[in-house]
């Protein structure tokens, strides 16, 4: 339903003589090197991301360096607007055991459905939190990406985060 309230609202600005819509992506990286302690508690990397438009597609890309029993970990990820999507879940989804790398949705399943962050602004600071709820191996997220999807003929500015999430409700 949202994507088709935001393509809805795409015709109008074109039938309003708005300029041609053109869909984009962007991807955003981040290399933390981040360890997550075995049996301990979150840790997180945040990502600052300056693009002023609203989210019409969204993939998550996330490498963890551990050797075995990846399927202890929880990972999460967070949008500036404070939408928590869980992506990795005690080995649900099809990662492998061993180093998993790879696209949420495109590669792995996430947990969560990542369609909730369309229709929010991209904006901002987006964390990814990681925790390890066993113990036996640590494990390292080396790198994670976000790869949004926006339409570059509808930006941010004079729109509120309300009115906008109120279109989509």
């Amino acid at each position: 339903m949202r994507k088709a309230i935001v393509l809805g609202i795409l015709a109008l600005s074109l039938v309003a003589g708005a300029a041609q819509a053109e869909l984009q992506t962007e991807t955003f990286t981040q290399t933390p090197n981040l360890v997550i302690p075995d049996a301990g508690s979150q840790v997180q990397s945040v990502m600052s991301v300056d693009l002023p438009h609203y989210i019409t597609s969204i993939r998550v890309y996330m490498a963890i360096q551990i050797q075995d029993w990846s399927s202890d970990l929880r990972i999460w990820v967070k949008s500036p607007y404070d939408t928590q999507l869980e992506l990795f879940r005690i080995g649900e989804g099809g990662e492998p055991g061993t180093n998993p790398a790879g696209w949420y949705p495109t590669d792995f399943t996430p947990h969560d459905d990542m369609s909730q962050w369309e229709g929010e602004g991209a904006d901002g600071d987006w964390t990814i939190i990681c925790q390890d709820l066993s113990s036996g191996t640590q494990g390292t997220l080396t790198e994670w990406r976000v790869e949004i999807g926006y339409d570059d003929a509808v930006g941010v500015e004079g729109m509120t985060l309300t009115g906008i999430k109120a279109l989509f409700e």
